[in-house]
């Protein structure tokens, strides 16, 4: 069990960085930010990587890159069903919208094994549902633990992490990004603390 009061300074840490969700920056799409982060013939496990969605644009943009996938559904063909089976390291581990499936429990565990497989000076890309966007934690049943992005990146700390950056990600297209970010009805989300950004996406490198 993680000690309320480490938890507490952790969350103020990430707080006094960015006040508020609004203070996170929004990025537009998954791919060119995961590629920012990606070299040709570096490293990548991608943990729930479940249909692989990005198979072929990484290897259109990276021909050389080692790209391994890790999963606990057996019917996706990976090359990992747990981290315990990870016996190499990788220059970026990435982790879209899984960190949520756990218990709090569970939670530092998983990340101490996500830092054991990065190689020195390696880079974690891990995601989670924006909590403060309505009904977007709510839209999966297997979902166990809502995590505010301070929780996001007191864990993080926890976990033996630093975390340099913390986002926002806005899938719709431009026009409706256009419309929810500079309309007055996004004005007045806001003024309720509601967002429109569906996931809160942290970038992470080990202590």
């Amino acid at each position: 069990m993680i000690p309320w009061s480490e938890l507490a300074r952790a969350r103020e840490e990430i707080r006094r960085r960015w006040p508020s969700v609004f203070d996170l920056p929004v990025v537009r799409k998954r791919f060119p930010f995961l590629a920012s982060h990606l070299k040709d013939g570096g490293r990548l496990l991608e943990v729930g990587a479940a249909e692989r969605p990005f198979d072929d644009r990484l290897k259109a943009s990276f021909p050389t890159l080692i790209h391994k996938t890790l999963d606990i559904d057996p019917a996706g063909g990976h090359d990992f069903r747990a981290l315990d089976e990870v016996k190499e390291s990788f220059d970026l581990v990435v982790a879209w919208e899984v960190i949520e499936h756990l218990s709090l429990e569970e939670i530092g565990p998983w990340l101490e094994g996500l830092r054991r497989v990065l190689a020195p000076g390696g880079r974690l890309v891990l995601s989670t549902p924006n909590v403060f966007r309505p009904g977007q934690y709510w839209k999966d049943a297997t979902h166990r633990t809502p995590l505010v992005y301070t929780d996001l990146g007191a864990l993080l700390i926890l976990a033996g992490f630093q975390v340099p950056s913390l986002h926002r990600t806005y899938h719709g297209s431009w026009l409706q990004y256009a419309l929810v970010r500079h309309s007055p009805a996004g004005r007045i989300l806001r003024l309720w603390n509601l967002d429109y950004a569906q996931s809160v996406v942290a970038v992470a490198t080990p202590r």
